[in-house]
């Protein structure tokens, strides 16, 4: 498996993968734990699952919670030994609750987000959220909650959109180079805007020398943002993605174009679901949150 891009750094640690206590510093802020967990849901249930190609109930939270700076065991029963206990009447956003789903004992685990919601794993509907109230299956099957962080209290969590940053075309070319381990041989007939001493230049040599990014113009222009539909062709070129199965159509991607191809592939292979209502976003930019879970699955 590749390595993870690390797109954003968290200043909290903690050494070890298992703990009693509670992390007493602010690992991070209810609102940026809730864009972490958000930007997942969809995601399908993988039994071992570990990684953003498909997850089981404690293979995410690890995640969630490693991309945070905090080190959780693998299993859901080795999780419930971390951290303190807390009521359910006291749960705070970033509470790890726990359910008894096998009836025999500690069997899932999700991440409580507020107002009585908790995102996680499930077999039906991979990673979405629910109550943890919900009288139908997981009210009674709940069986108790422990905090390994300290995220702020439920009242303060935000939806995933809060605090929204998006990706340039510098830091998407060192993300790509990064994970693909590329470095410029030199040979680059550069760009008039890219300075060899610029610490993103490296990066952006090596894609052009082979042929993931082109420029226009003589121009790289690596502080733009960049395009749901540009980031489609990089990603399609750079990880060599084939036709895997049959093409997958969204209602804003002009047939034939350019960028067909290429945002097909990347649906195709599983990387792209869309918005969730039939378009693309050809013409939105990318979020950083998006480029990380875009390379992650194209990367396994």
């Amino acid at each position: 498996m590749k390595k993870l891009i690390q797109v954003t750094a968290l200043s909290a640690a903690l050494v070890g993968s298992l703990f009693t206590g509670t992390l007493t510093t602010d690992a991070a802020s209810s609102a940026q734990l809730t864009a972490e967990a958000s930007k997942y849901i969809g995601t399908p249930y993988r039994s071992g699952g570990t990684t953003a190609a498909g997850f089981d109930c404690s293979g995410y939270t690890q995640l969630v919670y490693k991309n945070l700076g905090i080190s959780l065991p693998r299993d859901s029963r080795s999780q419930w030994a971390a951290g303190t206990t807390v009521s359910k009447a006291n749960l705070q956003a970033g509470d790890l609750v726990f359910f008894n789903t096998s009836g025999s004992g500690i069997s899932h685990v999700a991440i409580y987000i507020g107002g009585g919601r908790m995102i996680g794993a499930t077999n039906s509907k991979g990673i979405a959220i629910d109550s943890i109230n919900d009288p139908y299956y997981w009210g009674k099957r709940y069986i108790g909650a422990k905090r390994v962080a300290n995220f702020g209290s439920a009242g303060t969590v935000t939806t995933a959109a809060a605090s929204v940053q998006y990706s340039t075309r510098a830091e998407i070319a060192v993300a790509i180079a990064d994970d693909l381990n590329l470095q410029s041989s030199g040979s680059a007939a550069g760009f008039s805007d890219v300075s060899a001493s610029a610490s993103y230049a490296d990066a952006v040599f090596a894609l052009q020398e082979r042929g993931i990014i082109a420029g226009n113009a003589g121009q790289f222009k690596p502080s733009e943002r960049v395009k749901r539909s540009e980031m489609a062709k990089m990603l399609d070129k750079a990880y060599d993605l084939g036709q895997v199965g049959a093409s997958v159509s969204f209602s804003d991607v002009p047939s034939p174009s350019w960028m067909e191809p290429h945002i097909d592939r990347l649906a195709q292979n599983g990387i792209t679901r869309g918005m969730g209502d039939g378009r693309f976003g050809v013409d939105g930019h990318v979020k950083t949150t998006e480029l990380k879970l875009f390379m992650e699955r194209a990367g396994n």
